[in-house]
């Protein structure tokens, strides 16, 4: 039984179609990642790439507006501030108000990752005021991160003052009221001088918690005695 033999035709036909196919596959955009993670990250990034395109080719498209806020939406969410911040200040600076709350976080953002805290909150307090009607939840999510940040710098007082403008000016859940009710009663709370402590001992003579903290009370049974402490909270 005579084997087919393909021409010499059908041969080279296939064989350009399978090098088509390579150069296809190579000149598709890869999304490198290790992880899931990384890799949807990786796609969300490039749509946000996709969209500043599209703003720069049609900066009078009807639909502008909400390409700038995309852009903003996914920048905050991926850590791209530092790439679209000039974006931010020229949409400021055009007088456009359907993505200004998203624009002026990114400023904070910004100025929060260089270290300059004292600045983001003073651009934070008169945004939330007068510029956060239209999107007041990236408000409130900027202003947790902010206060966050304030912690972590070691200045309570800063934290304080975004809770406070916050639960005056935001539609806040009652979930989220609490929680800046929270951070602020601890803040006063730590800023108060440490209280003086009276401690009673088991013969009920006054004594410094100094002198009694490194003894122990028992009795001859072996069992802890009891020792009175009262924190006197100064008023």
């Amino acid at each position: 039984m005579m084997k087919h033999i393909p021409s010499r035709s059908v041969v080279l036909s296939i064989v350009t179609g399978m090098v088509s196919l390579s150069m296809l596959m190579l000149a598709l955009p890869t999304v490198q990642g290790e992880t899931l993670t990384e890799v949807l990250d990786a796609q969300e990034v490039s749509k946000m790439n996709a969209v500043i395109s599209y703003i720069e080719q049609n900066p009078e498209a009807e639909d502008v507006g909400e390409a700038y806020n995309i852009v903003f939406r996914l920048a905050l969410a991926y850590k791209q501030e530092a790439k679209v911040l000039p974006l931010a200040e020229k949409y400021l600076e055009s007088g456009d108000q359907a993505a200004e709350t998203k624009a002026v976080c990114i400023q904070i953002n910004h100025l929060v990752a260089d270290g300059k805290i004292e600045e983001a909150v003073d651009l934070f307090l008169p945004m939330v005021r007068y510029r956060s009607r239209r999107d007041p939840n990236a408000a409130g999510q900027c202003g947790f991160m902010l206060s966050d940040e304030a912690q972590l710098a070691n200045r309570p007082d800063l934290t304080r003052k975004v809770m406070l403008v916050m639960r005056e000016v935001l539609p806040l859940h009652p979930t989220y009221d609490r929680m800046c009710e929270s951070k602020i009663k601890k803040i006063e709370l730590v800023q108060k001088p440490a209280p003086e402590i009276s401690v009673t001992d088991f013969a009920k003579h006054p004594s410094s918690w100094k002198s009694i903290r490194a003894k122990s009370f028992y009795s001859i049974s072996g069992e802890l005695s009891a020792v009175h402490v009262s924190l006197n909270f100064p008023a």
